[in-house]
């Protein structure tokens, strides 16, 4: 039985960094995202197609498990027992177009699903949240939930101030769409996270203070995205963009992108750990022809996502 399933990529809106310190976050599933099928062969044999990679061999081999993207290692090896010597095929796609918008994650939830499809012959979303938020901490050693939980559940998730992610009941402000645009800079993830935690543990009592302000921006986002209030949306953007900016996580290419989009937008910040990969603006449809322009003449990539990504699902060939 051959298994298919599909996940999407993320945009953060709000509490990136601060989700890590117990405070609420809010993220978006993209238009874009990942595609695995997965079947079993009978030849004993383990191989991987992942986004120009390919494995063959065993688990055993770590020499050649170590080519394979890191999540997609971590995942064969914490599904090892379940594998056996079974012969598996499994080829992973992606129409996710540059970094930043969470292919890793949607890889991850993906592949989950897949397998729990294929070698147990059930799989849920609550599963494929935790399991691959097991193999994003095996495969990064940290970070959030917040890009798990968006491939899992789609549309608009919440993290709460206890840890549980949550699908809002909302979706993008009508007559509007959200805009990624990727700086051309690839971020450090773990060197972003390290660099805030500290500022928050080591340096002046503001930045603990900072933290908690970025909760209560993303609380009044929440608020915004369900009352379908562009205007007060953008503004709460802004002000995040300001208190990653305060935490150094902007440079020169984000400010660039950012300055970009600002004429044509009603908000525009940084999406994720900051010091590069994407930002995320809220544009107003008419305008969205102008920003392409201005977006070509700098020369930088992005992407309209007008409609919100369905969350994974799994489906037999």
């Amino acid at each position: 039985m051959a298994v298919e399933a599909r996940a999407p990529g993320k945009l953060f809106l709000f509490g990136e960094h601060a989700i890590l310190f117990g405070q609420p976050a809010v993220l978006i599933a993209v238009n874009r995202g990942v595609v695995v099928s997965a079947d079993e062969t009978g030849r004993r044999e383990l191989v991987v197609k992942a986004m120009g990679r390919v494995f063959r061999g065993g688990l055993g081999d770590e020499a050649a498990l170590s080519l394979l993207p890191r999540h997609v290692a971590a995942a064969l090896k914490l599904y090892s027992g379940e594998i056996g010597d079974r012969g598996l095929a499994i080829e992973i796609k992606s129409d996710i177009p540059f970094k930043g918008l969470g292919s890793s994650a949607a890889v991850t939830v993906a592949l989950v699903a897949a397998l729990d499809k294929l070698l147990r012959g059930r799989w849920s979303v609550e599963e494929s949240v935790e399991k691959g938020y097991r193999i994003k901490l095996m495969a990064e050693g940290g970070g959030s939930i917040g890009d798990i939980a968006a491939a899992a559940h789609g549309g608009i998730v919440v993290v709460g101030r206890d840890g549980r992610p949550r699908r809002l009941p909302a979706g993008i402000p009508r007559g509007c769409a959200f805009v990624a645009v990727y700086t051309g800079v690839d971020a450090d993830t773990m060197a972003a996270v390290k660099h805030v935690r500290h500022l928050v543990e080591e340096g002046p009592s503001a930045f603990s203070r900072l933290i908690g302000v970025m909760g209560e921006v993303a609380e009044r986002g929440v608020e915004a995205l369900v009352a379908g209030d562009a205007s007060r949306l953008g503004a709460l953007m802004n002000v995040a963009h300001g208190l990653l900016a305060a935490f150094g996580l902007s440079n020169e290419a984000v400010s660039r992108a950012v300055e970009a989009v600002k004429p044509y937008s009603l908000g525009a910040k940084i999406s994720g750990a900051g010091w590069g990969d994407c930002i995320v603006a809220l544009v107003e449809r008419p305008r969205l022809s102008e920003l392409a322009v201005a977006l070509k003449w700098e020369g930088l990539k992005y992407l309209v996502v007008d409609s919100l990504g369905e969350g994974v699902s799994v489906r037999e060939l």
